[in-house]
């Protein structure tokens, strides 16, 4: 009999182990702060991209071109540098 009992406390503790265990994973994502769920991301094709690097190269460039002047005070040039960036 304290064989029989040993064996039945043994199997509530388990049961209660087994219980206490399935609640802690609760798959409720309010608990989560935001920060664990990544944003979403954007994939850019590689081409629009390297077009992209282009057209910005070409402009620095361009405004590099117009650097190279001694700088005089006309609107011409102000209106030039402005356009570059």
């Amino acid at each position: 009999m304290k064989r029989q009992n040993s064996k039945l406390a043994l199997q509530a503790v388990v049961s209660l182990i087994a219980v206490f265990s399935l609640a802690g994973c609760n798959t409720n994502s309010d608990n989560f702060p935001q920060i664990a769920n990544p944003p979403h991301f954007d994939y850019v094709d590689g081409e629009l991209l390297r077009s992209n690097m282009h057209q910005l190269a070409f402009e620095l460039k361009q405004l590099d071109m117009a650097l190279l002047d001694p700088y005089v005070d006309r609107p011409s040039f102000q209106r030039q540098i402005v356009d570059s960036i």
